[in-house]
């Protein structure tokens, strides 16, 4: 076929295609790195740098492939679905057929490919893939059908699920992607000898392949681990790499003897690419220049390396590709004949070929009856089809109820892709579980973690509109889901990663470590297994103490205080046999253990107001007191975390009737009475946890306690294991509602709140301070900065409630403001609980004064600069402005004295002449003044301020002249003034007011003659 390419990324779809041996017309890709890496493999192809703007497909295509962007539908993203920026982008994919349709040259075949989580409901609204196959449907293609196939069924330890479609015009799309591998593998992929056992030279399929036990020590050492350092919604993968994610560098590789990154070339090698194929991305070279490529410089080597994994972890397998590719080559070489087909609930059909609900239920009686119909009776109803409870579930693990006898019609409910979980296992994968980073499961194979659940075994999921993982439409038909489908339509030989890879690149980092660690531990899964295999494998010097155990405060209570007491309850939901249970007095509940309102619902007020401490003064002490010796106390069922209120005298110790109750359930459980062994596993491995904890400290495994640090780090394995269990239930708190997470629109992120308890709960230091908010004030701690890798001293100085952020202080000064309980966070404490409130008076003194002396010197800093800039202006001023301002800070002087009346106030016998004959009458006006002095006063300021007035007026050529003239007017002029002037100095008295007074009025006639002079 002639294929044209949109979303072409680096070329991996292409690449499988062209194998099989198809022909590629047309690429279109926007990124740089991958335009390079086309032009680089497929020399003379035609390249569209943008599908926005290209406008046909060209002529004679034969098929459209496109693996269109998954960032709004991926379960890691913001889930904005097809309607989101960059998901929305394969709407043009829908527009470029239509084009060709409208041109009388439709595409026969289309390809997508995309995240399994493209059937996922968000939000209560439709899947995307609704979307997409409405829109196919109305340009007119008569079948469609979708599978999740993955890399690893093709013999590569890949464990890469991703969802294909294929629709066609003319042909069934069931025949590419259904006829082949429907059935999960039972062993026909071994040799085996006569007495029917596989050979030890045959290898089994990804399906058969059994991974060795992290559990023993044999089998820790046989096996490999690959985990993804920046991404933990998975576990480890044993003897299979995780899905790659744009951040493939960060992917560690614990082998058995070595632990590093994963190598670029083998990543490479893991997609099926071969060695050197995305050499080409880096560096990003402009137009005429590839011919003249520059050696990449050594400090360049990690962007290089980044940008060549994130266009594999973008990229699709070419194993994949090549299958498919050999399935479009002879379409019709295959026939599907129905595998579990079961028909889709009325409410996905398609809108573009409807049907009446008469339609609907005569073909959902003809047909699909093996599906896993439930026949109800007037009410639409499903139960999980593998709810170990139900006992209508039969052997082919449908549920599966037989019509009555009385022929009335039943309502038809076709399961969908749903199922509850396993029985003592996690949740199915969705966006809240630990499903894999690039939407794919794990695959069976998890290594060294264990999800502990606290789900409640009374909550039914219901699968009522779920779209399921494997479904096809023929058109007249309807749309169909298919149960049961193996993600392996091929059975190869399965390589294992030990052997598929056998060097690993650089060594991670030690907070890189912690952080991915403290990650799993935040969200439940138990890493004790894990942290085993990297010890063995070499790490250990790249482990900090604090990710090998669970560290706690000393002066907390610890998990052994926390703890019920073990009894045996009557289980109403298991035909009342008894079961292992944990007991709360509500009067004497342990420390730190609050009794929540959802767990005190199924007590009535009256109950209430009995068994609740809370509640009793409304019962009244003779009700109370009578009910003490037989009142409902609060119990925990171990394996499934579900709850009753039963009688105290109707439970059973545990240690003196555990062989013979233990005895009964296994009895029970062999003969079929029950049908919870995963759940009696279960509960059986915590109360022996529990158990072990109770026997006292000694067998605890304190690995170090360090009194002056007010901590102490355990490592005994059920401590380990019930730290993971508290971690969980810790996980599931209500949303404090008051953080910054939870007051955006940002619904999709976990509360700052549960996520600081689950990492407290889990061991995390840091978390342990932050959980007691403004209670760790006064905490020293040290903080590791991985840049500088160095601990630095701090303390603990405030909180932000809505942040939940602390601030820390460090020795040298700097201030930081960080979240404590991040996993990323390396802290350790330096004094213990006790000491913090004592520091924290002293950090609150310390905090005043220091606030004290920066107003002080804030205050001292703007006098200096008052004072500074006054200097500055004083030295710019002209010798008439400075003359001027000492004449009006004198004159102010002496009228603040005068007002304040402390100075004598002269006046002169008769009034003063016009300001400008002053000058010329200066001797007359001194025989007409009482006071000489006065009048000497006058007559020599007079002639100052004139001569002063000329000097300005004049120009400096002439200023030594004028100075000296003035000097000898005012002496000769002013005798008596000029004396009463000296003698009003620093000493005087009434002289100084005197001289005071008598230059205060000269000024005053100056000034007034001055300006007069001036504007003459």
């Amino acid at each position: 076929m002639r294929v044209a390419s949109l979303f072409s990324g680096a070329g991996g779809l292409d690449l499988g295609l062209e194998q099989a041996g198809h022909t590629i017309i047309l690429q279109c890709e926007s990124d740089p790195g991958c335009q390079q890496v086309l032009k680089y493999w497929f020399p003379g192809t035609l390249l569209a740098p943008d599908v926005c703007a290209l406008e046909t497909l060209p002529l004679g295509t034969d098929l459209v492939a496109a693996g269109f962007p998954c960032i709004d539908v991926s379960r890691a993203g913001l889930r904005r679905g097809v309607e989101g920026e960059c998901t929305g982008l394969v709407r043009h994919v829908f527009r470029l057929l239509h084009r060709a349709k409208l041109d009388g040259r439709a595409v026969p075949w289309v390809l997508l490919e995309n995240v399994e989580a493209l059937v996922d409901r968000v939000h209560g609204g439709a899947p995307a893939i609704q979307s997409i196959t409405d829109a196919l449907e109305q340009l007119g293609y008569n079948s469609w059908a979708h599978r999740v196939v993955c890399t690893a069924g093709f013999g590569i330890p890949n464990r890469r699920r991703r969802l294909f479609l294929v629709a066609s015009l003319h042909g069934d799309a069931r025949d590419v992607l259904l006829s082949q591998g429907l059935q999960p593998c039972l062993g026909a992929c071994c040799e085996h000898d006569a007495d029917g056992k596989p050979l030890p030279t045959s290898k089994p399929c990804y399906e058969c392949y059994q991974a060795p036990s992290l559990d023993t020590t044999d089998g820790m050492d046989k096996c490999s681990l690959a985990f993804d350092l920046g991404n933990a919604r998975c576990p480890p993968g044993v003897d299979v790499c995780p899905t790659f994610t744009t951040s493939n560098s960060r992917i560690c590789l614990a082998l058995e003897k070595q632990v590093g990154i994963m190598r670029t070339t083998d990543a490479e090698r893991v997609q099926g690419f071969p060695e050197g194929w995305t050499e080409p991305c880096w560096p990003i070279l402009g137009p005429a220049m590839n011919m003249h490529r520059k050696p990449t410089r050594e400090a360049d080597s990690d962007a290089r390396e980044r940008a060549r994994h994130a266009l594999l972890g973008n990229a699709v397998s070419v194993p994949v590709a090549h299958w498919l590719g050999e399935r479009l080559m002879d379409p019709y070489h295959k026939k599907y004949f129905g595998y579990s087909e079961s028909l889709m609930p009325r409410e996905l059909q398609s809108k573009a070929d409807p049907m009446s609900k008469t339609q609907y239920d005569d073909l959902a009686e003809l047909g699909g009856m093996s599906a896993g119909y439930l026949i109800t009776g007037s009410k639409a109803h499903v139960q999980p089809a593998d709810d170990p409870d139900n006992p209508s579930r039969m052997a082919n693990g449908h549920g599966l109820d037989l019509p009555n006898d009385d022929g009335d019609r039943k309502t038809l409910v076709a399961l969908g892709a749903g199922t509850s979980a396993e029985e003592g296992g996690a949740a199915a994968a969705g966006p809240e579980t630990g499903s894999s980073p690039g939407d794919g499961g794990s695959g069976g194979r998890e290594g060294g973690v264990r999800k502990v659940s606290s789900t409640n075994r009374t909550t039914r999921s219901n699968n009522l509109g779920l779209w399921p993982s494997c479904a096809f439409f023929v058109r007249r038909m309807g749309r169909f889901a298919v149960q049961g489908v193996s993600d392996c339509p091929v059975k190869l030989p399965y390589e294992p990663l030990g052997t598929f890879i056998s060097e690993v690149g650089r060594s991670p980092t030690p907070s890189a470590l912690h952080t991915y660690f403290m990650r799993l531990k935040e969200q439940g899964w138990d890493v004790q297994a894990t942290v085993a295999k990297l010890l063995r494998a070499g790490a250990g010097h790249a482990l900090p103490e604090e990710t090998r155990g669970i560290v706690q405060l000393i002066g907390e209570a610890g998990d052994i205080a926390k703890k019920g007491e073990l009894v045996w309850a009557k289980d109403a939901c298991r035909a009342n046999t008894y079961w292992p249970a944990e007991a709360l007095d509500p009067f004497n509940l342990p420390p730190g253990v609050i009794l929540s309102p959802a767990q005190m619902n199924p007590l009535n007020q009256r109950e209430r107001g009995l068994y609740l401490p809370s509640s009793t003064a409304a019962a009244g002490e003779e009700a109370v007191k009578r009910a003490q010796e037989h009142r409902k106390i609060f119990v925990v069922f171990f394996g499934d975390k579900t709850f009753q209120w039963i009688f105290k005298d109707a439970l059973l110790p545990f240690e003196p009737h555990r062989e013979a109750k233990t005895a009964e359930l296994e009895a029970l459980l062999a003969g079929r009475t029950l049908t919870c062994s995963g759940h009696f596993k279960k509960a059986m491995q915590e109360v022996n946890v529990v158990r072990d904890m109770l026997q006292g400290t000694k067998n605890l495994g304190e690995a170090s306690t360090d009194e002056e640090a007010g901590t102490k780090t355990l490592t005994h394995p059920a401590l380990l294991t019930q730290a993971a269990q508290a971690a969980a239930a810790a996980a599931k708190m209500d949303r404090c509602g008051a953080c910054e997470v939870c007051l955006s629109s940002q619904v999709n992120r976990r509360c700052y709140v549960v996520r600081a308890h689950s990492a407290a709960a889990a061991g995390h230091t840091g978390a342990q301070l932050a959980v007691l908010g403004r209670g760790c004030i006064g905490a020293r701690v040290s903080c590791f900065w991985p840049l500088d890798e160095a601990w630095y001293q701090g303390q603990v100085m405030d909180y932000d409630r809505f942040q939940v952020r602390h601030t820390v202080i460090y020795e040298d000064g700097d201030r930081e403001v960080i979240a404590l309980w991040a996993p990323n966070q390396l802290v350790r404490i330096h004094n213990t609980p006790k000491d913090w409130p004592a520091e924290a008076e002293q950090i609150r003194r310390t905090q005043e004064a220091r606030a004290l002396a920066n107003s002080q010197q804030i205050a001292a800093k703007a006098q200096h600069k008052a004072k500074m800039e006054e200097e500055a202006m004083e030295a710019s001023k002209t010798p008439y402005e400075r003359d001027r301002d000492a004449r009006m800070a004198n004159n102010n002087a002496a009228l603040q004295r005068i007002m304040a009346g402390t100075d004598e106030i002269l006046t002169p016998a008769t009034p003063l002449p016009p300001p400008s004959k002053r000058a010329g009458a200066a001797a007359a006006s001194i025989a007409a003044v009482d006071k000489p002095t006065y009048a000497g006063a006058c007559a020599g300021n007079a002639s100052a301020a004139d001569a002063s007035a000329a000097i300005a007026m004049r120009g400096e050529g002439a200023a030594a002249k004028e100075e000296a003239e003035t000097a000898g007017a005012v002496s000769e002029g002013a005798p008596a003034g000029s004396t009463g002037a000296k003698s009003g100095g620093v000493g005087g008295g009434a002289g100084k007011r005197r001289g005071a007074a008598q230059t205060v009025s000269g000024e005053c006639s100056n000034m007034k003659g001055g300006g007069k002079k001036q504007k003459s």
